[in-house]
């Protein structure tokens, strides 16, 4: 899985830009979060991972935006070195997404992104009635509708029936996304890997609780795009070209939903040849994409 060919310097510099842990209560558990960026004035970028991730799909990319932005990756209950719940809900995931931003920003001006099922979660974050509504949020390879049927099922078995392996070497080998695509370099996806598992009186296994994909967490809303255009935010997309998740129409949504707060063109990106994991396959465009919606809104971009 480590691979024998040198990371990039971009990826070594940007694991190595220091952070700190946060640890948050939310409605009975501990949910945790990594900081870039010193307390203080400022707008605050809080990053949300998809599911069975884990703040650290971030960490390569949340140093790109210092030292404009302070930004932070949390893990939600159930995922990466959160709690676990007895029951899982959307709604409660945003009140975490809620919780750790406040913590974070304080009084000043945030932005939510999310990946996947995060982009869910941020967008239902972004509506949720609040006395500081973010200043936009950004849904990233996110389906504005639940997947269909085979597609949750195949996600069902593979997650919802996790096994334990003898040590941390077999269980970081065999991490994979899903769905199955390529990545821009090993060391990215290495990095995710070995910060993926725990050790249990079982043998290793993965952090996220399987109860997530088992039991289904309840509440998704039917139509994401009407969250969204309720949110009253600016709204903006980012989309794998190569992506099997979001379908044409949402795509066409997407677009139309990114218009409504300004030129299209800003808010909304097909990231040329890139696949449902961007942080991956494409992370520099990713970046790149980010950087022109928040330069469109008026705000710092990555590198700023």
């Amino acid at each position: 899985m480590t691979g024998t060919v040198a990371p990039p310097a971009w990826f070594r510099d940007a694991i190595a830009v220091p952070h700190r842990e946060i640890a948050v209560p939310v409605a009975g558990v501990t949910v945790r979060g990594r900081v870039w960026g010193a307390p203080g004035p400022g707008p605050t970028l809080t990053l949300v991972h998809g599911g069975a991730a884990h703040a650290g799909w971030w960490h390569f990319l949340a140093p790109a935006f210092l030292p404009a932005w302070r930004v932070v990756a949390l893990d939600l209950s159930g995922h990466g070195d959160a709690d676990h719940r007895d029951h899982y809900r959307f709604p409660v995931w945003a009140d975490e997404v809620a919780a750790v931003t406040a913590q974070v920003a304080g009084d000043g001006p945030s932005v939510l992104v999310g990946h996947s099922m995060g982009g869910v979660v941020a967008g239902l974050a972004a509506a949720a009635p609040s006395a500081s509504r973010p200043a936009g949020v950004v849904v990233v390879d996110t389906p504005l509708h639940e997947p269909d049927q085979a597609t949750i099922d195949n996600a069902d078995a593979v997650f919802s029936r996790v096994r334990a392996h003898p040590t941390r070497e077999a269980a970081v080998a065999r991490f994979r996304l899903l769905p199955e695509q390529p990545a821009e370099h090993p060391a990215l996806v290495a990095h995710v890997a070995e910060h993926s598992v725990r050790q249990t009186p079982g043998g290793w296994t993965w952090k996220f609780d399987p109860a997530v994909f088992a039991t289904r967490a309840s509440e998704r809303p039917a139509d994401l795009g009407a969250t969204l255009a309720a949110a009253g935010v600016p709204v903006g997309a980012v989309v794998g070209e190569r992506s099997e998740v979001v379908p044409g129409a949402d795509r066409r949504r997407l677009r139309d939903l990114a218009a409504c707060h300004g030129d299209a063109a800003d808010g909304y990106h097909e990231v040329a040849g890139g696949y449902h994991h961007l942080q991956f396959d494409q992370p520099r465009a990713l970046l790149a994409a980010l950087s022109a919606i928040l330069t469109g809104w008026g705000l710092p971009g990555a590198g700023a």
